[in-house]
């Protein structure tokens, strides 16, 4: 799920196979290093979201990757398998957090990964190419998302990847400032000062809500 939610973003951001393996390449150290690939301080307030689906009857939806289920095997109106029906409003939320820390650990990655690169992007470019997610009515999917997903927000905020490069930071520093500075496309040496200062004005982006509230 972390590598489809990486390689969906860099082909949004049209970022190249260059840049997507470096990403790729940090993604596994941060992995070996922290053995997993969870990030402090990034959640979507679990208990919340599963009184909110389970008010609803619904589940939730990623606009990056529309096929994965989340919290379970897809269920349909031909399907009554024993395991669709292990989809309960607690797994998906547990399964939503999840989701959104390993994007949330992709988006800093390829921010950096880009910047190393002399392709830079701004950090809300980058949090924008993860997408959305939502709640759709629980059943037949194609029919819910045809009606339309509700509570979109966005599955990356700036504070989520701010957070998480702060993890980098910790766990795999040379992947926020190299020992040297990767040649720009132009050819030009790549300022590491300029990206330290470019972090830290990240860093210090003002935050929004995190929670998934219900309008009802």
């Amino acid at each position: 799920v972390a590598f489809t939610l990486l390689s969906h973003a860099s082909q949004t951001l049209q970022l190249g196979t260059v840049v997507l393996r470096r990403a790729t390449e940090g993604l596994i150290q941060f992995a070996e290093r922290r053995d997993g690939l969870r990030v402090k301080g990034v959640s979507i307030g679990v208990n919340a979201v599963a009184k909110l689906l389970a008010e609803k009857d619904a589940v939730i939806t990623l606009t990056s990757m529309p096929w994965y289920h989340v919290g379970g095997p897809s269920s349909s109106s031909t399907s009554t398998s024993k395991s669709s029906q292990k989809s309960t409003p607690s797994s998906i939320a547990t399964d939503l957090q999840r989701i959104r820390q390993y994007a949330s650990l992709d988006a800093a990655i390829l921010y950096l990964s880009a910047k190393h690169a002399g392709l830079g992007r701004t950090l809300a470019e980058v949090c924008s190419a993860f997408g959305t997610f939502g709640t759709v009515r629980r059943g037949n999917t194609t029919t819910a998302l045809a009606e339309g997903v509700q509570d979109a927000e966005p599955l990356v905020r700036p504070k989520h990847c701010s957070k998480s490069m702060q993890e980098l930071r910790a766990v795999v520093p040379e992947m926020v400032v190299p020992p040297r500075a990767n040649a720009s496309a132009n050819g030009a040496v790549f300022n590491t000062s300029s990206l330290s200062s470019s972090l830290d004005g990240a860093l210090g982006a003002a935050p929004v809500p995190v929670e998934m509230e219900s309008n009802g």
